[in-house]
């Protein structure tokens, strides 16, 4: 889980490095190779060979949206820029709240399943209250427990769903 992390903040980092140095020129007739060139000298720190397909992917996803252009005509794909500065950080913004939106939506399937595993916990407590009036002490102690829990999980979904209305 921690390096999933890290490897989405990797990639949300490249992402917004290229963004920017694209964000800066505007260049014409030039082959991935030359671009990934021009942005690895600027940004040393994503020379890795590990980086090269991201890079790839994301002036990729700005050729499908049209903000770069791709001339296919010849066996190497030529890009020019087909953007101004601030089209092109809008598109970064909205790319980030739909980042943001689907870490939301995750996490609000999470919580759900919490509160289900919980709703079946509580169910089996008061089961056993039945079973083993010697413990109910002890049992409605972790019944009060769960409950607490539960509420506080309630009130994240709907945090959750506040933020997402939001977005």
């Amino acid at each position: 889980m921690f390096n999933r992390y890290i490897y989405m903040s990797t990639n949300h980092q490249l992402k917004n490095c290229l963004f920017d140095f694209l964000s800066d020129r505007t260049f014409s007739g030039y082959e991935f190779k030359d671009l990934r060139g021009l942005f690895i000298f600027f940004y040393p720190e994503f020379s890795s060979k590990r980086y090269y397909a991201k890079i790839y992917q994301f002036i990729r996803e700005l050729v499908s949206v049209d903000l770069i252009l791709a001339d296919t005509s010849t066996c190497t794909y030529k890009y020019s820029s087909n953007y101004t500065r601030s089209e092109l950080l809008n598109f970064r913004e909205s790319n980030d709240s739909d980042h943001v939106k689907s870490k939301l939506l995750v996490e609000y399937d999470k919580v759900l399943k919490s509160i289900d595993h919980l709703r079946n916990e509580l169910h089996i407590y008061e089961l056993y209250l039945d079973k083993f009036p010697i413990l109910s002490e002890i049992i409605m102690k972790f019944i009060i427990k769960k409950q607490k829990q539960m509420s506080l999980l309630e009130c994240e979904i709907k945090a959750i769903k506040t933020l997402l209305e939001a977005c």
